[in-house]
Parts: structure tokens; sequence; C-alpha cells
């Protein structure tokens, strides 16, 4: 007959089997219930601005992690009223906060979106569908922005990623002349129309003027502009 000892030890055994049975088969359950397939490719972003444009990437200590502030060269204040175009196909949300100012985030679909900050105007509204390459707002310097620039970040499922914009990352700097990146946005932008729209009239499209090297769209330059 078995002793007392024996038989809490089997028991011991057939519980943990048990146990170990029930973690596998929730695993399984887990693995194969809907939204749990493997993350999505990211989808491929484009410049937030005119095709043919240079713009430096910059950030700064306490920054956001991963987020890039665009700024023009030349002035201080070259970058207001620029036009902010959507880097992908989305579903745009206009929204203010004391710190980001006005804003538009786009929705790419699985999870991924882009926000765009700090804009002087929006020229879209929320639930609005929008296409790559449609001004969707205009640089400003809105919310917590001590002079005028675009803030970009990329998150997925809200959390921040590296920015990536014409199939390249963007490496932001700390100096006041950052990496620099020409847009390869060049598919016409087509103003938003709505009642707002003839505000476009007095916010022309002016293109930079700075001469730079030769480089190909959409990569980083090798050198910051002078």
């Amino acid at each position: 007959m078995p002793s007392q000892t024996s038989l809490l030890a089997r028991a011991h055994t057939q519980v943990w089997r048990a146990l170990v049975a029930l973690t596998a088969i929730g695993a399984t359950a887990l693995a194969t219930a809907p939204g749990a397939q493997a993350a999505a490719p990211r989808p491929s972003a484009s410049s937030p601005f005119t095709c043919g444009q240079v713009w430096f990437a910059r950030t700064y200590p306490g920054h956001p992690q991963f987020a890039v502030d665009w700024n023009l060269p030349g002035p201080g204040e070259a970058d207001f009223g620029q036009p902010v175009l959507a880097g992908s196909d989305g579903v745009a949300t206009v929204a203010t906060n004391a710190g980001y100012g006005l804003m538009v985030t786009i929705d790419r679909g699985e999870g991924w979106t882009t926000l765009y900050a700090h804009l002087s105007a929006a020229a879209v509204t929320t639930g609005q569908r929008v296409s790559s390459g449609t001004i969707i707002g205009q640089v400003g310097r809105s919310g917590h922005a001590d002079g005028s620039h675009l803030h970009q970040e990329q998150l997925l499922n809200g959390v921040r990623q590296p920015v990536e914009v014409d199939g390249h990352p963007v490496v932001a700097s700390y100096s006041s002349r950052a990496t620099s990146y020409q847009s390869a946005n060049c598919a016409p932008p087509t103003a938003v129309r709505h009642a707002a729209r003839s505000m476009w009239r007095r916010w022309p499209v002016s293109h930079s003027t700075v001469a730079s090297p030769p480089v190909r769209l959409g990569r980083p330059l090798t050198r910051p502009l002078p």
C-alpha cells in the first residue's frame, strides 16, 4: 500500500501536469485568437513637405523620444505658413492642447498614426479621409513652441517609433544645422475643398531658394546646408 508521502507526491505531480497543460491550452488560444497575428509591416510614409524642399531635422534634450522638429534653412520664421502635406493615406483628427498646440493626426491603419503639431492652421476636419500629398495644414508656432517649426511623431499603438520618410530613417540632431532632407512627396498637393479653402490665397506656397548640392530625392544630404 502506498505511503501517505508517495500519495501526496503523486497528487502534486498530477496537479503540476494539469497546470502545464492548461497553460499550453491558454497560449494556443491566445496565438489563434483574432487580432493575435504578427504585427503588420510598417506602412510607407512620405515627407510632410512640398516636393523638392529641403528641411533640417532637429531635436533637443528633453524632447519626446523619436520626435522630430523640422525647420527650413534661412531666417527663424522662414517656416511659418509653409504647407504641411499628409505623408500617407488615412483618416484625420484635428485637436489642440497646451503643449502641441494645433495638431493634425493621421490614422494610417494597423495601429500606425502620424502626428503633426504646432500648426498655424488646419485644412482638414476630424474624420476626413485624406491621401498622401494632400495639404492638411500650415507650419506654425502654436502651443509650447519658441519659434515656427513642424513637430512630427510616428506612433504604433500610441507608442512613438523612429520617424521614417521617403523610405529612409530620419536622424534628428541637436545642432542648429542638423541633418537635412529633401522631400520626395512629389504628387501634386491638393488643397482640401471646404468652407475655409479661401485661406490658402493668403498663404502662398513659397519654395526654399537656398542653394544645395544635388541629391537624390528622399535622401539625407551628406552635409548641412550653409
